[in-house]
């Protein structure tokens, strides 16, 4: 190693790769923990997933560690990053990459045991649809804002619930959802007349 190297601001990756492996298991259970909690709020990932993202991106090169900061002040940071960025980059998408795609009608077989209904993805065209699509519920949002069961039907379409589901997961009887439903339909059919659809 010359002086110039033991001078530098940043850890070699052969100082990374040695330090982690030098990490304590304490230390590790510590981040695996904390790896573990930020993840619930992170699409995609699960329970470790957050600190073993963080180790490959440093013994890779991608993050670097700078000398003389805690090991696990520098791994949590460099997870704290990954989870900011995983959420922006899935908020802004316009279809669910986590989705899963299935040509069965949304129906997988499980050895032959009981059937699981599964997410179908959909691409629903252009960006410029998509953002029409996101205007239009705005626009839905709005209207049903002031009547709580409103929303509910607003939500099991969202949801492509069943009237039973949705009035049964809001607690309310099918008379009033079905006065809720023809109560937004007659806005929609209105809102569909102002824009000229």
């Amino acid at each position: 190693m010359t002086a110039e190297e033991d001078d530098s601001e940043y850890l070699s990756q052969a100082e990374v790769a040695a330090a982690i492996d030098a990490m304590p298991d304490a230390e590790f259970k510590r981040l695996m923990k904390q790896s573990h909690f930020m993840s619930l709020s992170v699409p995609g990932m699960s329970d470790g997933d957050l600190l073993h993202e963080a180790l490959v991106r440093l013994r890779v090169g991608q993050r670097q560690w700078k000398r003389g900061v805690d090991p696990g002040a520098t791994v949590y940071m460099i997870m704290l990053s990954i989870a900011r960025d995983t959420r922006k980059q899935a908020k802004n998408s316009p279809i669910d990459k986590f989705a899963v795609v299935s040509d069965s009608d949304g129906y997988d077989e499980d050895d032959g045991e009981t059937r699981q209904r599964t997410e179908t993805a959909v691409a629903v065209g252009t960006p410029e649809e998509v953002a029409g699509f996101r205007e239009l519920f705005r626009m839905l949002e709005d209207l049903a804002a002031k009547d709580q069961d409103e929303e509910t039907v607003l939500m099991a379409w969202a949801e492509g619930l069943s009237a039973e589901e949705a009035a049964a997961s809001a607690g309310i009887d099918m008379k009033d959802y079905d006065n809720a439903r023809k109560r937004l339909e007659r806005k929609v059919a209105k809102v569909k007349k102002q824009v000229g659809q």
